[in-house]
């Protein structure tokens, strides 16, 4: 029998179940934040997060359930007139391989905009993890500019219909990168780490 998938908003009630997912390592390892996080932070971290959800304020946090199982999630904060980024993502390890992320990211992207009041989407993906570029690429977004996070090289992937492509000396650079194969990309993105601030001005997009 074919499962049912639904999506319904996160409640306090859900604060142990989304710290099982972040503390699990393949989850951690596609973080920005990587290192172990005691319970009563993340309940904290929750706690405040769970205050933003109101109708007039800035985040959506939505629960992805199987039948009558969690299996995912997906945060959206809003950042700045218009746009929302994807702040948190991740489906349980259990349930993986199905299209479910896939199906969760397309499921909610007109609900957050909606609730949120934006058109464009963002999501930062770092750039050694492509099972989450699959899943949005697949969702509809497209690759935009390099940026760096925390310390750590990331593709900005993009949802608003209107993506051009990049022009100038960064465009090209970013293009070339694109079409690279993945020794030449691994190394390219390891010189753009390392001279972050030389390359600020072609890559991470100071005018953007």
């Amino acid at each position: 029998m074919k499962s049912q998938l639904t999506v319904r908003p996160a409640t306090l009630g859900d604060a142990r179940l989304l710290y099982e997912w972040r503390q699990e390592a393949s989850v951690r390892a596609a973080s920005f934040q990587m290192g172990d996080i005691p319970w009563e932070t993340h309940l904290e971290w929750f706690t405040r997060r769970m205050a933003d959800l109101g109708p007039l304020l800035g985040a959506r946090l939505y629960i992805l359930m199987e039948d009558t199982m969690p299996v995912g999630q997906i945060r959206y904060e809003r950042r700045g007139a218009g746009e929302a980024e994807v702040a948190g993502f991740s489906i349980d390890q259990r349930a993986r391989g199905k299209g479910l992320g896939t199906w969760l990211v397309r499921q909610t992207m007109p609900m957050a905009r909606e609730a949120l009041g934006v058109s464009r989407l963002t999501a930062l993906i770092k750039t050694d993890n492509p099972a989450s570029e699959h899943v949005f690429r697949k969702a509809g977004f497209v690759a935009g500019a390099m940026r760096i996070k925390c310390d750590v090289p990331c593709l900005e992937w993009v949802a608003d219909g209107s993506r051009q492509a990049p022009a100038g000396v960064r465009g090209y650079v970013m293009r070339w990168l694109h079409t690279a194969n993945d020794a030449v990309q691994r190394l390219a993105l390891r010189l753009i780490h390392r001279n972050r601030t030389y390359y600020y001005g072609i890559y991470f997009g100071t005018n953007h």
